[in-house]
């Protein structure tokens, strides 16, 4: 339908998405997260939400592009739009928050339909304060109920990502945040615990009516040595029950923060994309034939 590249001067990149109900035209918007790199090489957490007819900024007043973060080192994995009453429609996004000499923490947003208009804004992180890394890769909304006895109501959002244990060994999570203050509900870690580095990078849950029992899957990668050196890393699988169990789970208890930075609007700039074709043609010469792709 169209190719574009957007623009503001800095060095931008794109690393999730997800495609809104329609509202102001046939078709849904496209709402995109990544991050944002300064000239001076500080990086913020971005997100666009960009006509998906269009290809621009100019078909509703919801779109917009917005970036986040305390000039640190942050930057967004995942993005959802909400489904559930009484904040469907809102955006919710997820990725990590980093300061120079301080820990890493997940990064958890929540915006209005236009994702200029922030609502809520934490960081989770180690309930010991000590300097360690907890990021998110991925998040979903909870949509089906799970073990009362967890206490994650529907329209939750779970994340999976990696967390350390202890400045060394890393496991991958499943992580419950409440629907409108973001803070956590329960945590599972899951890994080797031995000293070695797990993470997760893609979350499911698991619809009630298939074969598989309620839960939630989690992929990610394991780079415990299990068959020794030369095979540092393998793909991870962890299949949990709708309480985050495994048999092999650790509990986790993060604790959650609320941040006071405010979004920055930024005024992108739309080109098409311009494809430049090599032809060859009578003895050694190029010609160049441009082709606007729309």
């Amino acid at each position: 339908m169209w190719h574009r590249r957007i623009d503001t001067g800095a060095n931008e990149r794109f690393f999730g998405l997800t495609e809104t109900r329609p509202t102001y035209s046939a078709t849904g918007d496209i709402a995109a997260v990544g991050d944002w790199v300064s000239p001076l090489g500080a990086s913020q957490a971005l997100v666009a939400r960009i006509d998906g007819l269009a290809g621009d900024f100019t078909g509703s007043p919801d779109q917009c592009m917005a970036i986040y973060g305390r000039q640190g080192e942050e930057d967004f994995q995942s993005i959802i739009e909400v489904q559930n009453w009484p904040d469907s429609g809102n955006l919710t996004m997820a990725g990590r928050s980093t300061s120079p000499g301080m820990s890493e923490d997940v990064y958890i947003v929540q915006t209005k339909p236009n994702p200029c208009g922030m609502l809520a804004q934490v960081t989770v992180g180690n309930e010991s304060g000590l300097p360690y890394r907890e990021y998110a890769r991925d998040l979903v909304e909870v949509l089906y109920p799970v073990d009362p006895g967890l206490g994650v109501p529907v329209g939750s959002f779970a994340l999976t990502g990696g967390a350390e244990a202890d400045q060394v060994r890393q496991d991958a999570y499943l992580l419950f945040v409440k629907p409108t203050s973001l803070h956590p509900l329960a945590a599972r870690r899951y890994g080797d615990h031995a000293g070695f580095v797990d993470f997760g990078t893609s979350l499911e849950q698991n619809t009630p009516w298939g074969p598989q029992p309620p839960g939630f899957v989690i992929a990610g990668t394991s780079f415990t040595p299990w068959f020794g050196s030369p095979d540092p890393s393998d793909l991870y699988l962890i299949h949990p029950t709708d309480s985050g169990k495994t048999g092999c789970e650790k509990e986790w208890r993060p604790e959650g923060k609320d941040q006071p930075w405010d979004p920055r609007r930024l005024d992108p700039v739309v080109r098409k994309v311009v494809d430049q074709i090599p032809v060859h043609t009578l003895g050694d010469r190029d010609d160049t034939v441009i082709r606007v792709c729309n």
